[in-house]
């Protein structure tokens, strides 16, 4: 912790009321940790797999804006990004066995995370629920009631779908038949196949999943 403390108050320009900010610099940053003025690198681990905030272009190379952002802080520091890919529920983990020393991946902020890594707010979102088209709104998680839900594992969405869950058991009806996948492409994928009846995933990329396929 000692270690990330150092690393985030380098970047203390970028805390704001759920609000981006950065301020460029051409010199290395004080107070770095020791290794990452070593080897001149800023490891950042992200899921790969989130359009349009992380996501793979025809050359298979990172793109997005949390990858624009995270290449914006490395740049600040003077430093070069490495950026290391991998499944979402594996990234806090990954940070603290410190194979990485940042997280860009539309982390949400909760309580439960506080408690074992620090996080600063760059943006404000929320989550959403994808259906087919025609299939109609869903006015409520509750709705979903005895209906297969696609997620991935270890997201808001899927913390949402079972808490829903538990309302769900107080009021004597079915629950929601969550069904967790390690990335977000599968989940979709579930989706257009009509294997589950909807799917919950951050708004950014609902929008974007519903650009590409109305």
């Amino acid at each position: 912790m000692t270690r990330m403390k150092a690393l985030f108050s380098a970047l203390g320009v970028l805390a704001g009321a759920g609000l981006a900010g950065l301020t460029t610099a051409h010199a290395a940053a004080p107070g770095l940790p020791a290794s990452i003025e070593k080897s001149g690198t800023l490891r950042i681990c992200s899921a790969v797999n989130l359009p349009p905030m992380e996501f793979m272009n025809a050359e298979t190379r990172p793109v997005g804006l949390d990858i624009d952002l995270g290449d914006a802080i490395a740049s600040h520091l003077g430093v070069k990004p490495e950026w290391i890919n991998m499944p979402f529920a594996g990234l806090i983990p990954a940070l603290l066995a410190s194979h990485c020393d940042i997280i860009m991946s539309q982390l949400f902020i909760k309580p439960g995370r506080l408690k074992v890594i620090d996080e600063i707010p760059y943006m404000i979102s929320h989550e959403a629920v994808l259906v087919k088209r025609g299939k109609g709104a869903v006015p409520s998680l509750e709705s979903l009631s005895g209906k297969k839900v696609a997620t991935v594992t270890g997201t808001t969405a899927t913390v949402l779908l079972k808490a829903a869950n538990k309302e769900l058991a107080g009021a004597r009806k079915k629950p929601i038949d969550i069904v967790m996948f390690p990335e977000n492409t599968q989940a979709l994928q579930q989706l257009q196949f009509g294997q589950v009846a909807a799917y919950g995933v951050a708004y950014e990329t609902a929008r974007y999943y519903i650009h590409k396929a109305p």
